[in-house]
């Protein structure tokens, strides 16, 4: 007979309750080398998740071993996370190593990188390798979390360019299973010093019309270099293309904000048969509104007896928020009558809606609402009648 200790049944149980109370590990520190104008010129790029202070990241060892530009630190915040990026100009010497060593950066240490073969002027390697290309180009999705048909995200290209680049031009991304829009302005960042590149941000808005996984064409770069002999060398470029996965969407309209709200005007006095206009505004952030329809807001709900409802027409307008954020607001509005007077009570509604945030069903809700229609007095009538006649005497004479 086999005895199994107790406290190995306990330890698949210590070991999960570790795991769930360990926090999400962030990515660790990036680092990458971009080359500049002159072959021994490097301009070193460090990112790192979240808010750092300059301190952290210890360039001593880079100090030690190449002439170290101005180090520029800047904070990247963009619609889902923020980042620390440092710009380190570096200059070979004689006597430098062929790898960038490895740097602290708080608790972390960034990765070491290889200097890439260079050919210089007027020199020949025993092996001669491809001239590195003086254009960098990133792209990426802005968006964490599925994704859902019509619902928006934003599409970022980072380009790293000479300063003395000639006749640049950028495409488009190219899908046909997006809608594509640019957003915003581009961002530009200065060289950190001479010959080195500078960075170009833009950005766009895209929307998926189907789901799926749809491949992302990365904007072509095209231009021409400058050089000493006073000729221009054409260059092309263009990122990796990214395949953006898009999930079926439920029933309910997506969107990561919903509010439905309403107005009657005019909210009281009014009398039978005049109209009171009621207005229901729907205003929608990270959703696509278009899907949305007036019977589908009202429900099979009838009115009061004695009251109809006629369309009095719609209106709607979207527009950019701060950080990429599409808002869209729509508008209903019908012409309330009733044959009768009395206290009518109009009937709530209920908009089911998906929420990406918390990716629950949520319901934006009306509270059924009160309205008082008045009777025409004998006195109002005999007031109107004369003012009748005197208008077609008036016109008469």
């Amino acid at each position: 007979m086999v005895k199994i200790n107790p406290l190995l049944c306990l330890l698949p149980c210590w070991l999960l309750l570790c795991l769930l109370s360990t926090p999400a590990l962030a990515a660790p520190p990036r680092a990458e080398l971009l080359p500049g104008a002159d072959s021994r010129d490097w301009l070193l790029i460090i990112e790192a998740d979240g808010e750092r202070q300059s301190n952290e990241l210890v360039i001593a060892p880079l100090l030690r071993q190449f002439a170290v530009g101005k180090v520029t630190m800047s904070l990247v915040t963009t619609p889902v996370h923020s980042l620390t990026r440092w710009q380190i100009p570096l200059h070979t010497l004689d006597a430098s190593p062929e790898v960038v060593p490895s740097l602290s950066l708080g608790q972390e240490q960034t990765p070491a990188l290889p200097l890439p073969l260079r050919r210089q002027a007027g020199t020949l390697v025993a092996q001669p390798s491809q001239a590195i290309s003086p254009i960098e180009l990133q792209a990426r999705v802005l968006h964490q979390g599925p994704l859902y048909p019509g619902q928006p995200f934003i599409y970022q290209l980072s380009l790293w360019l000479p300063a003395n680049m000639e006749a640049p031009n950028l495409t488009e991304p190219a899908s046909d299973a997006f809608t594509i829009r640019r957003l915003g302005e581009d961002q530009w960042q200065a060289p950190a010093g001479s010959g080195l590149p500078g960075r170009l941000t833009r950005n766009w808005l895209l929307q998926a019309r189907e789901p799926g996984l749809h491949p992302l064409v990365s904007p072509r770069f095209q231009g021409r270099l400058p050089q000493d002999n006073g000729t221009s060398d054409p260059l092309s470029a263009r990122a990796d293309t990214l395949f953006v996965k898009i999930d079926l969407a439920p029933q309910q309209p997506v969107a990561s904000q919903l509010t439905l709200s309403q107005q009657l005007s005019p909210a009281s006095g009014a009398r039978v048969g005049e109209p009171v206009i009621r207005t229901l505004t729907l205003v929608m952030e990270g959703g696509d509104g278009n899907r949305l329809t007036l019977p589908k807001l009202t429900g099979p709900s009838p009115l009061p007896a004695a009251m109809a409802a006629r369309p009095d027409g719609e209106q709607q307008q979207e527009r950019f928020l701060a950080k990429g954020v599409l808002r869209f607001e729509r508008q209903w509005r019908q012409a309330l009558t009733a044959t009768a007077p009395g206290d009518y009570l109009l009937p709530a509604i209920t908009l089911p809606w998906f929420n990406t945030r918390s990716g629950r069903i949520e319901y934006a809700r009306l509270p059924a609402t009160p309205l008082r229609i008045e009777a025409v007095t004998p006195t109002q009538e005999a007031f109107t009648g004369p003012n009748h006649e005197s208008l077609y005497l008036v016109i008469w004479a």
